[in-house]
């Protein structure tokens, strides 16, 4: 994966790095960066949302002009931290037999659930250590 964004200003030529042996049949040894290089091999994807600006109307001239408007424009990080933080770690006590927890993965489907009966317009994102144990959390969320 390469991740970058073409329409930021891309870094002077005191960055860049050239072919030692430049192949004049291959169009490859023209490009300027490892990201346009890229874009003719790897399959794309538009960033979808801006966060990094205090000032969102600053960023909806970029949105409107550079990115056909399609950025999901995010109020600055400070402001949206304000309340309850977006991640929380929770201690589990519990027994890992066969790359499972179940201990773990029944408390990760009851918090779930109280969060879900709180407000059930929240978007929850679960991270597991492995397979197995996404299996085990989704199976407890099912019961």
């Amino acid at each position: 994966m390469v991740a970058g964004d073409a329409m930021q200003l891309k870094p002077g030529d005191v960055y860049q790095t050239r072919w030692q042996e430049v192949d004049e049949s291959d169009p490859d040894t023209e490009i300027d960066s490892l990201l346009d290089l890229s874009s003719r091999y790897l399959m794309n994807v538009q960033l979808m949302g801006h966060y990094r600006s205090k000032s969102l109307e600053l960023i909806d001239f970029s949105n409107q002009y550079f990115y056909g408007g399609n950025l999901q424009l995010l109020p600055d990080m400070k402001a949206m931290n304000q309340g309850e933080p977006a991640i929380r770690f929770e201690q589990i006590e519990g027994n890992w037999e066969n790359n499972i927890n179940q201990l773990e993965a029944d408390y990760i489907a009851t918090l779930i659930d109280q969060l879900i009966k709180q407000d059930v317009n929240k978007e929850i994102g679960v991270i597991t250590f492995n397979a197995p144990q996404q299996f085990a959390v989704l199976d407890a969320i099912e019961n």
